[in-house]
């Protein structure tokens, strides 16, 4: 009920309870350690073991390394291979392997080992900028070249990973932005089939958005329609919309018709029936002076 306006909203099954709400608090209380000061002790409670941590362009990172399933991240019951029964997709499903995981801070105010002016002045810097001279995708100017610092630190953890272990990025805040920023880069240098093989998931925490997509004007038209008809059907529209919109006269309170009453429809309509009496009345009576 909270959330049942917003349009993205989904109700999460049954099935998906386990890789939404359980892997995604994990991540979250992730995600938060890198806040704490002690996020060692915070990574092992949740069964994570510290691999890195460091700073690049005044943003906190850390490398993390855990055990996971197949279960944290499908449907559960949902098996890889249709050939196998209930029982094998079941077992399946809860054969652990490694994974890497990348956690990105957001702003923290209360760190004084960063730069923190010099952020807020990086995160301000939001003029549109395209990546390699394509109009269609445009990025967060200042977060862009941050991605770009931190991805060039953390690229060697992913790849000093062994190919099963499967990587996930993670953050919170401008933390979860440049988790999404990072995949974006990757997938742009590296290829679509490189991220869909070796990324698993991106969790982002409350994130603002940081690339917005522009269709190009010269992109095919979807078929059966041409060039011409939305020209015509535009028209039709600015037509429609400049025909005049009847205006309504709403008679002063003290008006004698009115007799200082608040007006409603069913005295509108008395008045209407009163004038319209009062015309004919007035128009016989002319007629009987235009026969004398």
């Amino acid at each position: 009920p909270l959330f049942h306006k917003f349009k993205s909203a989904q109700a999460i099954s049954a099935a998906m309870q386990k890789p939404v709400i359980i892997k995604g608090a994990e991540m979250g209380t992730l995600a938060g350690a890198i806040y704490e000061d002690d996020d060692l002790k915070n990574c092992h409670e949740i069964g994570h073991s510290l691999v890195a941590n460091g700073t690049v362009a005044d943003v906190a990172w850390m490398v993390t390394d855990s055990l996971s399933t197949d279960s944290d991240f499908q449907p559960s019951g949902s098996s890889f291979l249709p050939s196998f029964n209930e029982a094998q997709s079941l077992n399946l499903m809860e054969r652990p392997f490694m994974t890497r995981t990348i956690t990105i801070r957001g702003f923290d105010a209360s760190d004084d080992t960063v730069d923190r002016e010099r952020l807020l002045n990086t995160i301000c810097t939001a003029n549109p900028v395209s990546l390699d001279g394509k109009p269609n995708v445009l990025f967060h100017t200042g977060l862009l070249q941050t991605a770009k610092a931190i991805k060039a630190k953390v690229e060697r953890y992913i790849d000093w990973a062994p190919p099963s272990q499967k990587i996930i990025l993670n953050g919170h805040s401008i933390g979860g932005s440049l988790s999404v920023m990072i995949l974006l880069l990757l997938a742009h240098e590296r290829g679509p089939k490189f991220v869909r093989n070796r990324i698993v998931r991106v969790y982002s925490h409350g994130s603002p958005p940081v690339a917005v997509y522009r269709p190009s004007s010269s992109s095919p038209q979807p078929k059966g329609k041409t060039n011409e008809d939305e020209a015509k059907k535009k028209k039709e529209s600015n037509d429609s919309s400049s025909s005049p919109i009847p205006s309504v006269i709403i008679p002063r309170a003290d008006d004698k018709k009115t007799k200082g009453n608040i007006l409603s429809p069913t005295l509108l309509q008395q008045q209407d029936k009163e004038e319209a009496t009062n015309t004919k009345s007035k128009s016989s009576s002319d007629g009987r002076s235009s026969k004398k």
